[in-house]
């Protein structure tokens, strides 16, 4: 490609090149074209150009050219060739209508009248097609067959440089790709027939997001959708462009659940979907994850491109969070002529994860009713439920978390949460009978709170991971902090540090809200009687049985009978 075939003087419309590595560029007066290049002018397009020797050679609307060392020798050749021979090269047999007609049509190159073209069998090592000249008129009503060949002539017809021939043996599918065969028609008009092959650029790639899924994403701020350009050129042919040779990876799933690929008969839509197809074969609304169309797929202007939607849940690797999944998606353009190419584009997904809420979550259980407490009679209890909501309390553990696109998830307690303090919502330790409380892990869903000795104050328990209802059941007594004889007294424990949250694909996020259990307090109290007098106790001592032996009274008594105490039990 370092040689210079020709530099730009006109452009007239659209007119550019394509490199051998499939870019594109626009041409303008000064440009270079170089070796290996093709030149390409559109409808209305046209080029001049300035050869190496300094000779002009103008290029019309429609053609495509490729710029080899063969193009300039055969120009140059042609050219001396018209200097010298006297021989008009005008068509004998034109009509004058046509040559009036082909008066104003520009030709970069000599004619030499029409040729017909054959191809029969040959010989391994001989071109697949022989050049004859004809010595006659041209009559299409008789399917060019209106006179023979003239041997004088033979081989005269190739010399133009419009045909791209080798003195070697040629590629057969190269050759027919390539050749460029000019035709005769009455009238005089005259043009070039090229086999032009499609080819494919750079695809762009897309990105979408999970936390953009509805209704579960955690931001859905815009459409999990995304698309690019196919990067198709299609040539001069009609073109169809479809999915082809497409498998999902290994381990791809949704929510757990296989994915599979569906791609219509057409190969314009790819779908990924889970389960079995229903008896329409193609899969429901319901089961399908992610849909890829292909838009504008016969465009020959280049206008293909695609549309990616994600429509459900991708499983991500575990506990990895906004991690990235790409897929691959393969395309082919075919043209008419059955010229192919193929290539691809990606598709990155990016996972959701979960999203820790502000807010409170509580509960309120009462000392009163501890087996040895002393009842109040009032609607607390010693168990809260989550289900079962009163004035006291609010909400369920998931009120704390958004889970995100990736469902479901689950609501845990934290391993790491082992043998750290209980302490109340304003930082101070926990006890019970002047011994500290800690926690005790007992798996996802079950914590105490024990003593040192392993005596269990409080047992929590999940009782559904997906919504976050628990119980608290206070088991013993816990030291409140005033002593102020207040049956009202509340302490809180602030547990908000044993919860956590995970999505399906295990991403985990740790409480932002708070998670508070309210104890109320339970203070001694007067017995009374049925009739709700204070109950008395009494008893009877006698100063009779006081004595001075052994110092062990400062008074002697005069004992008047049995049964007389200083003391009672």
């Amino acid at each position: 490609m370092d040689r210079v075939i020709a530099t730009v003087l006109k452009v007239n419309g659209t007119v550019f090149v394509r490199s051998e590595d499939g870019s594109t560029r626009a041409l303008k007066p000064g440009d270079k074209i170089y070796e290996g290049e093709i030149l390409i002018t559109k409808d209305g397009g046209s080029v001049e150009l300035q050869m190496l020797d300094g000779s002009i050679v103008p290029v019309g609307e429609n053609r495509e050219i490729r710029m080899i060392g063969q193009f300039v020798d055969q120009a140059k050749e042609s050219r001396e060739e018209a200097e010298s021979d006297d021989v008009s090269r005008d068509d004998p047999f034109a009509s004058e209508e046509s040559r009036k007609a082909e008066e104003n049509i520009e030709y970069p190159y000599v004619q030499h009248g029409y040729i017909r073209v054959e191809k029969g069998e040959a010989p391994p090592d001989s071109p697949d097609y022989r050049f004859v000249s004809i010595n006659s008129s041209y009559d299409s009503s008789l399917e060019g067959r209106a006179a023979d060949a003239d041997p004088l002539m033979e081989g005269r017809a190739t010399h133009d440089p419009r045909l791209l021939l080798s003195p070697v043996p040629p590629d057969r599918q190269e050759q027919e790709e390539i050749v460029q065969v000019l035709r005769a028609f009455e009238g005089g008009d005259r043009f070039i027939v090229t086999d032009t092959k499609p080819e494919i650029g750079n695809p762009e790639n897309a990105v979408v997001d999970e936390d953009d899924l509805v209704p579960d994403g955690s931001d859905q701020s815009e459409a999990p959708i995304d698309g690019g350009s196919l990067a198709v050129i299609s040539g001069d042919e009609p073109v169809d462009t479809f999915f082809d040779g497409n498998n999902p990876p290994a381990g791809l799933r949704s929510g757990g659940e296989e994915v599979k690929y569906y791609v219509p008969p057409d190969g314009h839509t790819l779908i990924g979907y889970t389960g079995d197809l229903p008896p329409s074969g193609i899969p429901d609304e319901g089961q399908q994850v992610f849909k890829v169309v292909i838009n504008n797929p016969d465009s020959q202007a280049g206008e293909q491109s695609y549309t990616y939607t994600q429509l459900d849940q991708l499983d991500h690797p575990p506990a990895d969070g906004e991690n990235q999944l790409a897929l691959t998606f393969n395309y082919t353009v075919k043209d008419a002529s059955g010229d192919s190419v193929s290539s691809s584009f990606n598709v990155t997904v990016v996972d959701d994860i979960p999203v820790a809420e502000d807010g409170e979550v509580s509960g309120y259980v009462d000392e009163d009713e501890l087996p040895e407490g002393i009842t109040d009679n009032d609607a607390e209890d010693t168990l809260w439920d989550s289900t079962s909501l009163t004035a006291e309390g609010s909400g369920k553990l998931g009120d704390m978390f958004t889970f995100g696109a990736d469902q479901p998830g689950k609501i845990a307690f934290k391993s790491n949460i082992e043998n750290e303090p209980v302490r109340t919502t304003g930082g101070e330790d926990v006890y019970s009978q002047d011994r500290q409380v800690f926690y005790d892990y007992e798996s996802d869903t079950v914590i105490y709170g024990r003593t040192e000795g392993g005596d269990a104050i409080f047992k929590i328990e999940i009782t559904n991971q997906e919504t976050g209802d628990y119980t608290f059941t206070l088991l013993d007594q816990l030291d409140h902090p005033n002593g102020n004889g207040d049956d009202n007294e509340v302490m809180e424990l602030n547990l908000t540090g044993a919860v956590q949250a995970y999505d399906y694909d295990m991403d985990p996020v740790d409480a932002a809200g708070v998670f508070i259990m309210k104890v109320e307090d339970d203070i001694p109290e007067l017995a009374r009687d049925a009739a709700g007098n204070p109950l008395r106790v009494t008893g009877e001592v006698h100063e009779d049985a006081l004595t001075t032996v052994g110092n062990e009274d400062l008074s002697e008594g005069n004992e008047e009978g049995a049964g007389q105490v200083k003391y009672i039990a």
